[in-house]
């Protein structure tokens, strides 16, 4: 997202590193002698900070060329994928959006928003993909599907911004406006109830 706009990137805490099992030994062992601790987090290998690291805030490790859930279409990219960045290698832009398919948590939802926002990906992009990632890509932009995304963020002491909240799959505006009135209309029957004058 950087190469295109620097404003537009997001702040996350954790960082994810693609290694292959083969070296997991040795990449596990320089973690550790380098102070941190080792932790599964909903299956992942992860470290955080000795002694009391936070888990969003860890680094998380990655098996290329395996599937993180028994489930997924297609297993993480291999290493081969890495393209080089500003200062380190990372996986290139097409990796990065079959692993956000694959996924496709809330969070990769999001991502994937901002690329197409970001003209990084357009609706030439299925076709790169097997069919069931290629109908997760053509999703966002259906009628009625992620229509508007919010992200609220607050600065800590320290300077780093954190997401503290996300909207995202809002209903269409006539819905949620009739949703309102209904709430709206309930709340004064129930303070106009409340607010019987005394006999």
């Amino acid at each position: 997202m950087a190469t295109v706009d620097e404003g537009a990137t997001r702040n996350t805490p954790e960082v994810n590193v693609l290694v292959r099992r083969e070296n997991w030994g040795t990449v596990a062992g320089a973690m550790t002698a380098a102070g941190f601790d080792h932790r599964i987090v909903k299956g992942v290998n992860g470290f955080v900070d000795r002694p009391d690291g936070n888990e969003r805030s860890g680094i998380y490790f990655w098996f290329a060329g395996e599937r993180v859930r028994e489930s997924d279409v297609l297993p993480m990219p291999e290493l081969t994928e890495a393209v080089q960045g500003s200062r380190f290698k990372v996986i290139s832009l097409e990796a990065l959006v079959r692993m956000k398919l694959t996924s496709f948590r809330r969070k990769d939802q999001v991502h994937l928003q901002d690329l197409l926002r970001q003209g990084l990906i357009d609706n030439t992009w299925p076709a790169r993909f097997p069919d069931t990632l290629a109908e997760r890509l053509r999703e966002p932009r259906r009628p009625g599907g992620v229509r508007s995304v919010q992200v609220l963020t607050s600065t800590s002491s320290g300077g780093r911004a954190y997401t503290v909240g996300i909207a995202s799959a809002l209903p269409r505006p006539s819905s949620l406006r009739s949703a309102l009135i209904s709430r709206q209309r309930v709340n004064t029957r129930t303070m106009s109830q409340r607010a019987k004058p005394l006999q």
